[in-house]
């Protein structure tokens, strides 16, 4: 179970983006329980009932939203949800304790009042796209799973080319990572541009992370798999929020490293190192902040240039090799305002430039570009 350190709100429709630094979710659920008794399941079905007459009420006869929340009530039904939804971010609270809020307030309305009995009904009245952050700890979840592999670790270290002569570890860019004579641990960093799943018309994009050290096939396993920020929402997880955090927590294990306890009472340090990160076309695009793949200036790597030919952008052969792109490249021109072609396809600026260097630690995706392309063909 990830150890949950933040957990956001971000709703993209409310005056501006609001983000909630939850201290008290550590360790917490924040889903709404239902009760399984039979005179509780047909008062939560006729709760049900009453929220729908009320959207429909509001949907179908009052256009401009003027229904006052209750008779002598200044609010329409729609202004006093958006005030309920506002004060809910400012305080902090999630679904459960917002729950509780609605109860709280029911017993102190009139009997007449349209208050929504459900976080969900809340939510559909005011038609906002409420979109969910967990922010996990990434020493705890390196600590704990570097701690179950961690006789595997220490062997595969040292004996990495007579094992898998082909893998990460004897790579040119793991030999030129900052190293001591201490152990080390590399991250290998992961999100897709496709939801993981759906659930109730969201979208769930976690950020993976594996280690390096793990030798394959196990470092694939679930339990050697870290989640470090699922992100669940209608649209598209917000690139700063989703990786800033994330991002600052893992640079500051570069200056001061993690200590495991061992079964055996053994304590060892271990160096944090960062490998790749890799993402399919879409994700790779939003992540990196670059140019999409179907635009001009669309590769990562180098500064090429398309041609269009009616509505689609073509790549055509070149017998001289375009110039590479350099992390200097993408750290200044991020931050310049300079034209789309002087840009070289870089859009703007990543958190992850502070622990990647660009793009030569941007992996191209294997499985999509090559099994999924050109083998499936």
């Amino acid at each position: 179970m990830p150890m949950v350190i933040d957990n956001y709100c971000i709703s993209t429709d409310i005056d501006e983006d609001c983000q909630v630094n939850n201290e008290d979710c550590i360790n917490k659920s924040h889903t709404i329980t239902e009760s399984s008794g039979d005179d509780q399941d047909s008062s939560i079905n006729n709760e049900d009932d009453n929220d729908e007459v009320i959207r429909e009420f509001i949907n179908l006869f009052d256009v401009n939203r003027e229904q006052k929340f209750y008779s002598s009530c200044n609010l329409s039904i729609y202004n006093a949800c958006m005030e309920i939804i506002k004060h809910s971010l400012n305080l902090n609270l999630n679904k459960l304790q917002i729950q509780h809020l609605l109860n709280g307030l029911r017993l102190l309305l009139p009997t007449e009042n349209k208050l929504p009995r459900t976080v969900t009904s809340l939510l559909k009245i005011v038609g906002r796209n409420v979109s969910e952050l967990v922010l996990c700890d990434v020493k705890k979840e390196i600590s704990s799973t570097a701690k179950r592999y961690v006789n595997l670790i220490q062997e595969y270290q040292n004996q990495p080319r007579m094992v898998l002569p082909g893998d990460v570890l004897n790579g040119q860019i793991y030999r030129n990572l900052p190293s001591n004579k201490s152990n080390k641990l590399t991250l290998m960093l992961h999100a897709d541009g496709a939801p993981a799943i759906k659930v109730g018309g969201k979208s769930l994009w976690p950020i993976q992370c594996t280690l390096v050290e793990i030798s394959p096939p196990m470092r694939d396993r679930a339990d050697a798999t870290m989640i470090l920020g699922p992100w669940l929402g209608g649209t598209h997880p917000n690139r700063d929020l989703w990786w800033c955090y994330i991002v600052q927590q893992i640079h500051d294990l570069f200056r001061n490293g993690i200590i495991i306890n061992t079964d055996a009472g053994e304590k060892l340090k271990f160096n944090i190192r960062a490998q790749y990160a890799t993402f399919d076309l879409l994700a790779l695009a939003q992540n990196c902040n670059i140019i999409q793949f179907n635009g001009y200036a669309a590769c990562p790597d180098c500064d090429i240039h398309g041609i269009a030919i009616g509505r689609q952008a073509f790549y055509p052969y070149s017998a001289t090799p375009a110039a590479p792109k350099t992390d200097h490249d993408y750290t200044t021109l991020s931050i310049q305002n300079t034209t789309v072609t002087a840009s070289k396809g870089i859009k703007g600026s990543t958190p992850l430039t502070k622990i990647l260097v660009f793009p030569d630690q941007i992996a191209i995706d294997y499985m999509h570009l090559v099994c999924s392309g050109h083998f499936k063909h």
